[in-house]
């Protein structure tokens, strides 16, 4: 399968120095996101915790500045992050470029073959930059930005699918470079039937019912599936992926 990659720039790279409070700070040799506004400068430090790109794009649709774990986001001060598109670089330190390079192709068929699946359009998809200096971009889908969740999930298949290369959701397993990735793993399949069933129009958005960033923070794709099916008692016994 033959992909195409879009052209970018080098990100204007954040001289913020911050302490961040994250599970993963121990492993300094796994992927990073970087937050970016729309015209490629970095919001923030590289960080572990997908958690806080979701925390900044709702202090930028409620124009709130906040402090959590330590990421500091001042509304007014700081670049907006792209609402139009979820506008990330992604770095693997401890990965040679060439190896980057090979990977790549991973996540960009997984993330494409599920929004075919989904019925994205093909101007609705999400788009990939070829390998620049130590990192690569991903102009997401405005779609994965209907709600926090979606984010997360989003986010999270990223990250995930680094080293599937089966290119299938069906096919990540085990693979992910992080651990927690996989215990993730089922959860993500029961998030993934909610977004069949309902497609992601059908989810509503939650960035204004958030009051603060501790609401918005803890509310990923697996708290959500959690709560939808808190009282159906319908979890499956086994992950349930059909592609």
């Amino acid at each position: 399968m033959s992909f195409r990659y879009i052209k970018a720039k080098p990100i204007v790279q954040s001289t913020s120095v911050f302490s961040l409070s994250e599970i993963y700070n121990i492993n300094t040799e796994m992927p990073e996101f970087a937050i970016l506004s729309a015209t490629g400068v970095q919001i923030g430090p590289w960080i572990k915790c997908k958690d806080f790109i979701h925390d900044c794009i709702w202090g930028a649709k409620s124009e709130k500045s906040y402090t959590m774990f330590g990421f500091k986001y001042v509304h007014g001060t700081d670049p907006l992050p792209n609402l139009k598109r979820l506008h990330l670089a992604l770095r693997y330190r401890g990965t040679s470029t060439n190896t980057l390079n090979q990977i790549l192709i991973n996540p960009k068929k997984t993330i494409e073959n599920l929004e075919k699946k989904l019925g994205f359009k093909s101007h609705e998809r999400t788009k990939f930059s070829r390998i620049i200096e130590n990192y690569f971009l991903i102009y997401g889908s405005k779609k994965w930005m209907t709600a926090s969740h979606t984010v997360s999930f989003f986010t999270f298949l990223i990250r995930a699918s680094l080293n599937n290369t089966g290119g299938r959701i069906g096919t990540i397993g085990k693979t992910s470079p992080v651990k927690k990735d996989c215990y993730y793993y089922r959860g993500g399949s029961e998030y993934y039937k909610l977004l069949k069933s309902k497609g992601i129009e059908g989810f509503e958005p939650n960035w204004t019912s958030a009051k603060s960033v501790g609401d918005i923070h803890g509310c990923g794709f697996l708290s959500h599936t959690s709560a939808a099916y808190q009282d159906s008692g319908k979890l499956s016994e086994k992950d349930d992926w059909d592609f």
